[in-house]
């Protein structure tokens, strides 16, 4: 690049520095609306002074852009954005910002009249796109990693605090619901969706918008997630009622296969739903014919008479209403029924 064109663009940034840098983030901050909390504003300086400089070195020291590595500093604000949920898109957006600024200041400030300033132009930009190129590349890669740990370790912690919901005498409930973000009063629904074959899992999340429609008034939603399976729990209004037809029907989603527990209030609802969806999954695979939707309270009887006893009580219970007494007048007439549907329900 001829000498006096890089001269030229280096005393510009050496001398405008600090206000192109303001420049830029005002900018930045205008473009993208998830950077404008007051506390990303340090991040999004710092971000626009180690661009600008790195880009400077490449042009001034002949630094190939294909060598840069990100900074401690870089690596630090793309956890922080990871943690605090900014969007990858988000962050992308910022950098291109402060891309196309740099690219035409230093456009605007060539001397345009220098020997081989338009050779000197066209370097300027090659060595700007590769440079943009490189460090998005890597800002993708990184956000990318983190992001899957950060998965990870919520969903180990997920799983920890549900499997003791589910397993312990006395789990600590206020720490759980904090944990989860899920409220354990009230009633809950749990369902059982996965894939035979994995190339199918993409469609799972489609599971938890169909509940949503199905279900209004959906408060909180638990999902606890694998590579080709979901457990999700609902919680929902005492009021609701569950459209049982309209839920099978809405269900059928292609590739996947779904089991729906029994209704139940409380932690041991909860514990007793995701028990009986899990139950109505075993049947639902072991069928020859391979229902793609199984409801519990199609199968409750074969699901629950061999080896959940309490469970079954539960649903003769809610079946048979005060009928299910134990006292004299109730037993005399559970055995007029009985005389009566042996007789074939003949008078």
């Amino acid at each position: 690049m001829g000498s006096e064109v890089l001269a030229a663009i280096i005393d510009y940034f050496a001398q405008n520095k600090h206000a192109f840098v303001k420049g830029v983030i005002a900018e930045i901050l205008d473009a993208v609306p998830e950077l404008s909390d007051p506390s990303f504003h340090e991040i999004v300086a710092v971000n626009a002074t180690e661009s600008l400089d790195l880009f400077l070195d490449v042009l001034a020291n002949g630094l190939d852009p294909q060598s840069i590595s990100p900074s401690s500093l870089a690596i630090a604000n793309v956890e922080r954005a990871v943690t605090d949920g900014v969007p990858l898109t988000a962050i992308l957006r910022a950098y291109r910002v402060g891309h196309g600024r740099m690219l035409s200041t230093c456009l605007a400030e060539m001397p345009a009249d220098a020997p081989g300033a338009a050779e000197a132009m066209i370097e300027v930009v090659n060595l700007s796109g590769s440079h943009n190129g490189r460090v998005t590349e890597q800002i993708t890669a990184l956000y990318e990693d983190r992001l899957t740990q950060r998965v990870r370790t919520d969903e180990a912690i997920r799983r920890q605090w549900i499997t003791r919901l589910l397993n312990d005498a006395e789990p600590d409930v206020a720490q759980a619901e904090s944990a989860l973000g899920y409220r354990l009063s009230g009633s809950h629904l749990a369902v059982e969706a996965w894939a035979d074959d994995t190339a199918d899992a993409d469609a799972l999340p489609k599971v938890v918008t169909v509940l949503r429609q199905v279900l209004p008034g959906v408060d909180d939603v638990l999902v606890l997630g694998g590579e080709s399976q979901q457990r999700i729990w609902l919680r929902l209004p005492a009021a609701v009622r569950v459209d049982h037809d309209e839920l099978a029907k809405r269900l059928c989603i292609n590739g996947l296969r779904v089991a729906v527990g029994r209704r139940g209030e409380g932690l041991d609802g909860f514990r007793s739903a995701a028990r009986t969806a899990a139950r109505v999954k075993e049947l639902a695979r072991s069928a020859p014919h391979e229902p793609q939707v199984v409801l519990f309270d199609d199968v409750a009887s074969v699901a629950l008479l061999a080896d959940e006893p309490a469970d079954l009580a539960a649903f003769v219970a809610a079946v048979l209403g005060s009928l299910a007494d134990d006292d004299a007048r109730c037993e005399q007439l559970r055995e007029t029924i009985r005389a009566f549907l042996a007789a074939n329900c003949s008078y």
